[in-house]
């Protein structure tokens, strides 16, 4: 069900309660009913929304407040109340994930040529580097799983792609889950912490596809296929039924169904991708 037109909608997520989606398009952030209707503007200035547990505030990517770097991570009271900056030194910082737990934002930061996870504690106001990428790669869409242990995130080598990698927390402990051939990105946790919905190809002809994958040995299970038309920013309902994806640049909710498109083993992904 398509609910949103006339907009290029990015960086959609769910509210705590399944009932609305929270995106953002135009340079700033909206909040539209999960079954349709007109979209509210929130933030005038804004991208990437992430819903707190709770439901009362959106933590996003706004304008550098006085670190004079090019972007900061902010948090939105819904309620009505000041906005709070997170982060505070030069620098880009983007794409903030809020824990389960409400404590936490994971989020990317880019500064001194290099681009890491860090993690800021809002009951201990202290931001803690998790991970570091090498120099010429991009990291971006983290994710924290249901139990706040691990986050899974995409890696962009130049002129290789993205791969899957997955991060535990605290520890930083790495472990890629997908190379940059398997053409998978933008991974997303299932509210039961045993699968990912992800945008990748269809085995046959290529098409661009939403798809759910059981951690570790698959099956995979295509949701949604498209052809040429692009799909991106896939996620969960917190029913774990439902999912949204971006369509065309139109927010779109669907609803899982239980026959799926295909399916592949973890065993034919590693024969078809030489892992």
């Amino acid at each position: 069900m398509q609910i949103t037109s006339g907009l290029i909608v990015a960086g959609s997520v769910w509210s705590p309660d399944g009932t609305a989606l929270a995106f953002h398009a135009s340079g700033g952030v909206y909040i539209v009913s999960a079954v349709g209707g007109p979209p509210q503007l929130v933030i005038h200035e804004g991208t990437w929304p992430t819903w707190s547990p709770e439901g009362t505030r959106l933590a996003y990517v706004g304008p550098a407040g006085e670190s004079g770097g090019l972007s900061d991570i902010w948090v939105h009271d819904l309620g009505g109340g000041p906005e709070q900056l997170i982060t505070t030194w030069p620098g880009i910082d983007t794409n903030p994930d809020w824990s389960h737990d409400g404590d936490k934002v994971v989020y990317t930061s880019f500064r001194n040529d290099h681009i890491a996870l860090y993690v800021y504690s809002f009951s201990a106001g202290t931001h803690t580097r998790l991970t570091t990428i090498e120099p010429g790669a991009e990291l971006q869409f983290p994710d924290w799983s249901p139990s706040d242990d691990r986050i899974v995130f995409e890696r962009n080598l130049f002129l290789e792609g993205p791969d899957i990698f997955l991060v535990e927390y605290p520890s930083g402990m790495q472990q890629q889950l997908f190379g940059p051939t398997s053409g998978f990105h933008h991974p997303r946790w299932h509210p039961s912490g045993t699968r990912l919905i992800m945008i990748g190809r269809h085995e046959v002809g290529g098409n661009n596809c939403v798809v759910s994958y059981s951690l570790p040995s698959g099956p995979r299970q295509d949701l949604l296929c498209r052809v040429l038309i692009g799909l991106t920013y896939p996620e969960w309902a917190p029913d774990g039924i439902r999912f949204s994806v971006v369509d065309g640049g139109n927010l779109t909710v669907c609803t899982m169904t239980t026959t799926p498109v295909s399916e592949e083993t973890w065993g034919r992904v590693k024969r078809r991708f030489g892992r």
